[in-house]
């Protein structure tokens, strides 16, 4: 009885053992795909957008509108500098009329990410109608990539000349080439 229990013993772990080897599957080794790596957004070159914006003048006037803008840029290392005009048609309750601003102004920033651009900006506007034709913009912004070509960019500018001044927010989409 004894010699039946060892020989039954060990038929089960030799069957146990075979059945072991045979669930261990063997799977090949495959080499998973590596996406490149991309270098961020390219800042460099030309762009053009739209947008929209608001200003509050002095004396409680307010106006708001739309805006096409067109630049260039270019960066060295995480430094930018660029150039940028642009057209603003807007409605003013101190006149009750549509008027237009036309700017040009420089721009240097930094690029804290590489889809993200802090940037302090300046130069001059021309408006009309207003109590002074030309004003002196000074303003700083952040503007942040969302596609391989496509911009976001949200941006503060004070605009003075003599006789009044203005706060202006505004936000533009822009396409770069």
């Amino acid at each position: 009885m004894k010699k039946t229990v060892s020989i039954l013993t060990m038929a089960g772990a030799m069957l146990l053992a075979g059945t072991v080897q045979a669930a261990d599957v063997i799977y090949p080794a495959y080499e998973v795909p590596v996406a490149p790596v991309a270098d961020g957004f390219d800042w460099d070159g030309f762009y053009a957008g739209v947008g929209v914006s608001g200003s509050l003048w002095g004396g409680g006037a307010r106006s708001v509108g739309g805006s096409l803008s067109v630049g260039g840029n270019a960066t060295f290392d995480n430094f930018l500098v660029g150039i940028e005009g642009s057209a603003h048609y807007g409605y003013s309750n101190a006149t009750n009329d549509w008027g237009y601003v036309l700017g040009l102004e420089g721009r240097a920033g930094y690029l804290v990410a590489p889809e993200v651009l802090v940037y302090l900006s300046g130069g001059a506007a021309y408006l009309d109608p207003a109590p002074s034709d030309w004003y002196a913009t000074a303003g700083a912004g952040v503007e942040f990539a969302v596609t391989d070509q496509m911009s976001v960019d949200v941006q503060y500018r004070y605009l003075w000349a003599s006789t009044s001044s203005a706060n202006s927010i505004g936000v533009s989409a822009l396409w770069h080439f």
